[in-house]
């Protein structure tokens, strides 16, 4: 295989600084619907890979991955072609290439309604404006409406915010959308989005890979999405290579999806209808969540039975431990509390068996015997929610350190408002499972 640090980049003649679109279809062989590069000894195309709307099961974009051959027509890792460049321009020039030869064959392939979602370099993002203009004249060149173009920007190669917000501002300014990609990979955080306001974030696929197979990391791509959702973008969910994948995506509440499992990057634009196994794979995931929602119910409204039936009991003036007996008998009931209007524990039972934390853990907070849950919201809610059982939101257990969820019932005892909390597995009472 060709050494790649042995390649001997050309130079502009006019002294190596532009980079412009004049330059770079010096390079550019045009034939037959298919336009290919030359870079030095390798040859480069393009490929692209569908993009679907879950909501619509149907393609709505393709990106643009760029494909590099040797002498003797072997593939060659773009990761190894970029990582071997030494100079920015070289960097410029592959990244600009690249860019050329996608918008080119996808404007020669498109139905001219779907997006194309193109990278673009952290570095080229940096310094490429020393390089000459490019993107806005190549636009033009093409029937590919801005609007119709996702710029994918890997943020965490980034450290400057000011020349990140100018690189968006450009790409927004001729009419793209943003996308922030492989969110999640490295050192990305939250700060980026709330100063982008990308039009959508893509997860890298490290998420989907670890939520397959922990529940903790299933939980919180969920919560992700939602965060994420509530900031004002829509989530690519990409790197989804298998079944599991595919329906932990659809549960994860992702707007589109990418990856291996419905199709594979390939030089020509697939037509076909995606709504057969797009539907074939949601009929699977409603009968699997159906099953979890009916085991799911079937606990949470034994936990209600219950309740309600201790809330009687201590109404009538019985014990808390006498009036929890039906409660102990549920899987995953960890402790009960009697609570005050203000949030303050008048008594609690603890059910046999439990398991305490090791000594090292939480001591500061675990040595105080008295606790005030008035400053939780959730707290209040369930105050006011009447007779009704309220069904509090995850939260590490102090005592065990298990994720636990608290169960709410409000009632009249001796006279004066109380509260009943059950605190209970939260794995277990979400799935329902038994025992």
């Amino acid at each position: 295989m060709y050494a790649l640090q042995e390649i001997n980049m050309q130079k502009d003649k006019h002294g190596g600084s532009r980079c412009d679109l004049r330059y770079i279809e010096q390079f550019i062989d045009a034939g037959e619907g298919t336009w290919k590069a030359r870079y030095g000894p390798l040859k480069l195309k393009s490929h692209f890979q569908p993009i679907f709307s879950l909501a619509h099961q149907q393609i709505v974009g393709y990106e643009g991955l760029l494909r590099t051959y040797d002498a003797d027509a072997a593939e060659i890792a773009p990761s190894r072609l970029f990582s071997r460049t030494q100079e920015l321009f070289e960097d410029v020039f592959l990244d600009r290439m690249s860019r050329y030869l996608h918008t080119h064959n996808y404007s020669s392939k498109t139905n001219g309604q779907d997006w194309l979602f193109l990278n673009v370099s952290p570095r080229v993002v940096v310094g490429g404006k020393d390089y000459g203009a490019f993107f806005k004249e190549l636009l033009s060149r093409t029937d590919i409406e801005p609007g119709r173009v996702v710029v994918e920007v890997v943020e965490q190669g980034i450290e400057d915010e000011s020349v990140l917000a100018e690189a968006v501002e450009y790409y927004r300014g001729l009419g793209c959308l943003i996308a922030i990609d492989d969110f999640g990979k490295g050192h990305s955080n939250f700060s980026r989005i709330w100063q982008i306001q990308p039009e959508m974030v893509k997860l890298d696929q490290s998420f989907i890979r670890q939520a397959v197979v922990n529940t903790n990391a299933r939980r919180v791509l969920k919560r992700l999405i939602t965060l994420i959702h509530e900031s004002g973008s829509l989530v690519v969910l990409e790197g989804v290579e298998t079944e599991a994948e595919a329906l932990l995506a659809i549960d994860s509440g992702t707007d589109l999806l990418q990856g291996y499992y419905f199709a594979r990057p390939q030089p020509t634009l697939p037509g076909r209808d995606a709504s057969a196994s797009f539907s074939q794979l949601c009929n699977t995931y409603r009968q699997q969540t159906r099953l979890e929602l009916e085991r799911g119910y079937d606990l949470s409204q034994r936990y209600r039975h219950a309740m309600r039936a201790c809330g009687k009991r201590l109404v009538s003036g019985v014990e808390l431990a006498t009036a929890c007996e039906e409660l102990s008998g549920l899987p995953y009931l960890k402790r009960c509390y009697l609570l005050d209007s203000e949030g303050w524990i008048q008594s609690s039972c603890t059910v046999a068996g439990e398991r305490e934390g090791s000594e090292s853990q939480f001591i500061p907070l675990r040595r105080h015997q008295k606790m005030v849950w008035s400053q939780w919201r959730e707290f209040m809610q369930a105050a006011r929610h009447g007779n009704e059982v309220y069904v509090g939101s995850p939260h590490l257990s102090i005592r065990d350190s298990v994720l636990s969820r608290t169960l709410y019932l409000s009632l009249i005892h001796e006279g004066v408002e109380r509260v009943l909390g059950v605190e209970v597995d939260a794995i277990g009472y979400e799935h329902g499972e038994t025992e």
